[in-house]
C-alpha cells in the first residue's frame, strides 16, 4: 500500500508478496515481526520511499558495484550486520582473498567488532579457521606490540552464564572471546546472569602462539582463540553465584583459593576484600596516597605508606565486624519487641552507611520510611567494605526486618536467616552468638553485648 506522502507502507507480513514473506520472522514470542533480509532488517510496520522490492534491488546493485570497483569494505557495509559474516565467507569461497590475505583478516576484525551475531554462530568458527595466512593483520600495530610483550603462556578469563557446571562448560567452549583482565570476564558473567542461572568465570593458561588476535580498542583486553584450540583447552571454572542470592566477587573467590579452601572467618573475608583494592593507581581506593600524605604533612603519622595502610585496613576490619555484629544483635532485639520500626530502619541506614553500601534497595526503602534523602556515594560510585555476597545477605535481613514490622514475616524466619548468614560467613561476637542461640531453641532472652 502507498502512504499519503508517497511512501510504500507495509503494516505486517501479510502485506508483502509471497516471495518476500519468507524473510519475515517473529522476535521470540513477542508478536512483533521483523523483515530479515541481507539488505534490509527492520521491524514491522515497514515504510520506505520506494516499494520494498525496488529498495532491495537497488541495495544489491550498489553492493555489487562496490565489489566490482574493489571496494570490499563498502560491499560488506551495504549488507545488514547479521549477514556480513556470511557475505565475507562467500568472498573467501570465491577466492577473492587468495592474493591479498591481509585484506581478509582486516575485514574479519571489522566484522568481529561490528556484527551482532551470537558468538556461537558457526560463521565465526568458519572465519577464524580459514586457511588464509597473515593472521596478524587482524591486529593493529598497538595490538601487535602489546601481544608481543606478553609472556609465552598467557592467563585468560571468560565470563558465561550457566544453570550448572555442565552448562557453564558448554558456554565456555561455545565462544572464542576471552580476556586477559579477570574483572572484564566477571562483568560479562554477571551481566549474562542478570535474570536466571549463575555467573561463572573460566580461567585458562594458553600458549601465546595459539592466539589469533589481541584486540584492545573496545576496552575489553580481548584474546581471540580458534575453535579447534578451545575444544582441547583445559580450564578452571569459578562460580560467582546468582543474582537472587547475591553475586560473589571474583577477587574474593581467588583470595579464598589462596587459603587452600580453608573456611575463612568473617574478619578474614573482610580483610582480604579490603586488601584486594591495594593496586589502585592512587595506592588504595579507600585509603589513597593523598590521605597518607596529608597525615604526614600534619604530623599525624610517621609511618610509611604500607604500614599506615595496614593499620587503616585493620581498623576498618574491626569497625565493619562490630557494625555487622551490632546489626545482627539489633535484629534479635527487634524480634523481642525491644526496638521500634523507626529504630530498625535507622539501624539499616546507619549500618549500610558504615559499610559504605549506598546503592541498595533496602537503604532506599529505609530512607523512604524515615523521610530522608539518600546519602551520596563517597567515591562517586558504590563501594562496599564487605564483599557483594555479604552485602546481599545483609540486605535480605534488612528487607525481612522491615516486613517483620509490617506483620508479613515471622520472628522465626528473621532469626533463621540471620543465623544462616552468621554461619555462612563465619561471623563471631555477641550478635552472632545470640542469633545462633535463638535459632537453636535456646532461652528466648537475647544476651546483652
Amino acid at each position: 500500500m502507498t502512504g499519503l506522502e508517497g511512501y510504500s507502507i507495509y503494516p505486517g507480513p501479510g502485506d508483502l508478496s509471497p516471495v518476500l514473506q519468507r524473510y519475515c520472522m517473529e522476535a521470540g514470542n513477542s508478536g512483533i515481526y521483523i523483515f530479515h533480509h541481507q539488505f534490509c532488517v527492520c521491524p514491522f510496520p515497514l515504510a520506505f520511499p520506494v516499494p520494498l522490492e525496488k529498495l532491495l534491488h537497488e541495495r544489491e546493485e550498489a553492493a555489487m558495484a562496490a565489489l566490482a570497483a574493489g571496494d570490499t569494505d563498502s560491499f560488506l557495509l551495504r549488507h545488514e550486520k547479521p549477514y556480513r559474516p556470511e557475505a565475507l565467507m562467500d568472498l573467501v569461497n570465491e577466492g577473492h582473498f587468495d592474493s591479498k590475505p591481509e585484506e581478509y583478516w582486516r575485514l574479519v576484525r571489522k566484522v568481529w567488532v561490528d556484527s551482532d551475531l551470537p558468538e556461537d554462530d558457526p560463521y565465526w568458527a568458519e572465519m577464524l579457521e580459514a586457511d588464509i595466512g597473515s593472521v596478524q593483520a587482524m591486529m593493529g600495530e598497538g595490538d601487535r606490540a602489546q601481544l608481543a610483550a606478553m609472556p609465552e603462556v598467557i592467563q585468560v578469563w571468560r565470563g558465561v552464564e550457566g544453570m550448572d557446571e555442565t552448562s557453564a562448560r558448554e558456554a565456555v567452549t561455545a565462544g572464542h572471546s576471552w580476556s586477559i583482565d579477570p574483572k572484564i570476564a566477571e562483568r560479562f558473567a554477571k551481566s549474562f546472569a542478570r535474570s536466571s542461572g549463575e555467573a561463572w568465570v573460566a580461567r585458562a593458561d594458553i600458549p601465546k602462539a595459539r592466539v589469533v588476535a589481541y584486540l584492545a580498542d573496545r576496552g575489553e583486553a580481548e584474546i581471540i582463540l580458534r575453535p579447534s584450540d578451545i575444544a582441547e583447552l583445559e580450564f578452571d571454572l569459578i562460580s560467582l553465584g546468582s543474582k537472587s542470592q547475591g553475586f560473589s566477587d571474583l577477587q574474593d573467590k581467588l583470595l579464598e583459593e589462596q587459603h587452600n579452601g580453608e573456611t575463612m572467618t568473617f574478619t578474614d573475608k573482610i580483610k582480604a576484600h579490603l586488601e584486594s583494592f591495594k593496586n589502585d593507581e592512587e595506592g588504595h581506593k579507600l585509603f589513597p596516597h593523598a590521605d597518607w600524605r596529608y597525615e604526614v604533612d600534619n604530623d599525624d603519622t610517621s609511618l610509611g605508606y604500607d604500614d599506615w595502610l595496614s593499620d587503616k585496613i585493620d581498623f576498618e576490619v574491626d569497625d565493619v565486624a562490630d557494625t555487622v555484629n551490632r546489626f545482627i544483635y539489633r535484629g534479635c532485639k527487634a524480634t523481642d519487641g525491644e526496638i521500634s520500626e523507626i529504630e530498625f530502619n535507622r539501624d539499616v541506614v546507619d549500618t549500610f552507611s558504615t559499610l559504605r553500601i549506598i546503592d541498595d534497595e533496602a537503604v532506599d526503602r529505609a530512607n523512604g520510611f524515615l523521610g530522608e534523602a539518600p546519602e551520596k556515594p563517597v567515591f562517586g560510585e558504590s563501594f562496599g567494605s564487605v564483599p557483594s555476597d555479604v552485602a546481599a545477605d545483609l540486605s535480605r535481613i534488612a528487607h525481612l526486618g522491615m516486613v517483620f514490622f509490617e506483620g508479613r514475616c515471622s520472628a522465626e524466619k528473621l532469626i533463621s536467616v540471620m543465623a544462616e548468614t552468621a554461619t555462612k560467613h563465619g561471623m563471631e561476637g555477641e550478635g552472632a552468638e545470640a542469633v545462633r542461640a535463638r535459632s537453636g531453641d535456646q532461652p528466648e532472652e537475647t544476651p546483652q553485648p
